[in-house]
This record gives C-alpha cells, sequence and structure tokens, in this order.
C-alpha cells in the first residue's frame, strides 16, 4: 500500500510540480523551444489536475497548481521576450528538441483520452448519494483507464466508483497511509439506499482488513446488491456485521442500509458502487451503467456536499 500510495502521491504532487519548475528555471534561445516546454508544462498540470489522486494529502491543494503554472509560464516568458521566435540548433540541440515534441504530443493524447472518461455514453441511472452528513471525494471514477484504473478488468464495473470522505484538510485520512481504519474519515459511516427496490443479495459477516491489506478471495467483501427497475446496484466493502438488510428484503429510497468498512479486495475503508443491467431471464449482467447522483456524473476528484 504504501508503495502505491507514494506513486500516487508523486504522480499527482512531485511530477507537476517539476514540470513548472523545469519550465521555470529552464534556459530557452528562442520562443518555440519555451513554447513547446510551455505546452509540455500545460499537458502534464492538466492530467494531474484532472487524473491526479489529490486526496492523499489535500484536495485543495489541487487549486495551487494552476496559478504556479501560469506564474512559471509568465516568469519564464520574461526571459526570452526578446529573443528571436526560432533560430537553427546544432544537431544534439535538434536531438532534444525532436524529444521535446514526442513527448508533447503523447502527452495531449494522455490529456484527451483523460478528458473523455468525464463523460458516458447510453441512458445513466439517476440514484440519490448514499451518505450524508458531510464532503466526499471520488477516489476513482469515470469511464477512461486513466480515471478509472482500478476497475478496468471488470466490464460490469466500467462506471464503478470509490467513494471516501475528506476530513477538515481536505484528505481522506489522517496521515498519508494510517494503519488504523479509524483514522480514515469514512470508516462507520452509514451508507443509505440510493434508490427504491428490493435486496437480491447481500453477504455481510467477512472480516475488515487492516489498511494496506485485501481479502482476495471475496472481492466485494460485505455487500448489498438491489434491484432498482432493471438495475442492479452493487455497494460493496462494508463494514463487517453492520448490515440492516437481507436478501427478500425491499427498501426504500434513503433507507439505512449498512456501514462502510474495509472488507474484500480493499485497501482502505471507502464505499465502492456500480450498477449493471439486470434483464429479465440472466442472472449477470456484464452490461455497465453509468450512474448520476440528483443530476451529477461522479469522476475522479469530484467532491459531493451532503447535509
Amino acid at each position: 500500500m504504501k508503495a502505491l500510495v507514494l506513486l500516487l502521491a508523486f504522480i499527482t504532487i512531485a511530477l507537476p510540480s517539476a514540470a513548472v519548475v523545469w519550465l521555470w528555471m529552464g534556459k530557452n534561445s528562442n520562443k518555440v523551444e519555451w513554447q513547446v516546454k510551455a505546452s509540455i508544462a500545460a499537458a502534464i498540470s492538466i492530467f494531474a489536475f484532472t487524473a491526479g489522486t489529490w486526496a492523499l494529502t489535500s484536495y485543495y491543494l489541487r487549486y495551487a497548481l494552476p496559478p504556479a503554472f501560469l506564474a512559471a509560464a509568465y516568469l519564464s516568458y520574461r526571459k526570452i521576450q526578446y529573443r528571436p521566435i526560432f533560430v537553427r540548433m546544432h544537431e544534439k540541440g535538434r536531438i532534444g528538441f525532436s524529444i521535446q515534441v514526442v513527448l508533447l504530443i503523447a502527452i495531449l493524447a494522455i490529456d484527451i483520452f483523460t478528458i473523455k472518461g468525464l463523460f458516458y455514453s447510453g441512458d445513466p441511472i439517476d440514484l440519490a448519494f448514499p451518505l450524508k452528513n458531510g464532503r466526499y471525494y471520488t477516489l476513482q471514477g469515470g469511464s477512461s483507464p486513466f480515471t478509472n484504473p482500478f476497475h478496468r478488468k471488470d466490464p460490469a464495473e466500467l462506471y464503478a466508483i470509490d467513494i471516501v470522505k475528506l476530513n477538515s484538510i481536505g484528505n481522506r485520512a489522517w496521515g498519508l497511509f494510517p494503519s488504523a481504519p479509524s483514522r480514515y474519515a469514512i470508516n462507520g459511516a452509514t451508507v443509505f439506499s440510493p434508490c427504491a427496490g428490493r435486496v437480491v443479495e447481500s453477504a455481510g459477516g467477512l472480516p475488515d482488513n487492516k489498511p494496506g491489506s485485501v481479502d482476495r478471495y471475496n472481492p466485494a467483501g460485505n455487500y448489498i446488491v438491489i434491484d432498482c427497475d432493471g438495475t442492479n446496484i452493487w455497494l460493496a466493502h462494508l463494514l463487517s456485521d453492520s448490515l440492516l438488510v437481507k436478501r427478500g428484503d425491499t427498501v426504500r429510497q434513503g433507507q439505512p442500509l449498512a456501514q462502510v468498512g474495509n472488507s474484500g479486495k480493499s485497501m482502505e475503508p471507502h464505499l465502492h458502487i456500480h450498477a449493471v443491467r439486470s434483464d429479465a431471464g440472466e442472472e449477470k449482467s456484464e452490461e455497465a451503467m453509468p450512474m448520476v447522483f440528483e443530476g451529477r456524473f461522479l469522476t475522479i476528484n469530484s467532491v459531493y456536499r451532503t447535509k
């Protein structure tokens, strides 16, 4: 877990910070060279702003990135404002410039796929948000591998989302990777039914994992599946022995169902939600359905405030 958290923190903060410093401190012989460097730094910043996992440190740091880039772009341009638009380069300079152009094209392609992940296709199911009393952050979500990487293996989870709660400093926990579940803001939060329907599957007796370890044999952990007018809504990684409903129960929208835990294939407390079409005559459908919560399609870095 520590290695993964450190990698995500590097991609989110260290990588765009390095790009901004490189733009600010770098030397440029002409305006075209500066433009390519500025574009690379901008593309990296856009990726980090859009797909970075900011709740690992503080969600509020996300909004320091755009002004930092703009300041670096302004200060670096002042150094070259009177230099020519372009000059002939020696062989070593041409190779370096060519590498930068290729890098820019690659990062722009990644940005395009990342931004596409902020949208969905098809008709969504409109649900009520299943948590209350706080600011909830989408740790993973969207239709792109760059915004929702850990759900791409299962076609049914194309639009799945993982939700955590933000504390007062904008982090999902007190610490970078604390070992106590109680240090995670969402741990023990009540889960409410996002729709009216009938419970078609449930499991509630599995133990909760210590943060950093996972149960690979029971991926969903403790979970509830609700049939809402032909769509199955999965709520997973629930707290051990916290389920208030069982298979066959009819539930109303907003009814308390369980608590958020860390069971199943889960490294830290969070709520997993996904929806699949449950057509008549099919036991299990692999057709993922996009979800909107009171009209909002939640993707990575979405914050949902509730009372």
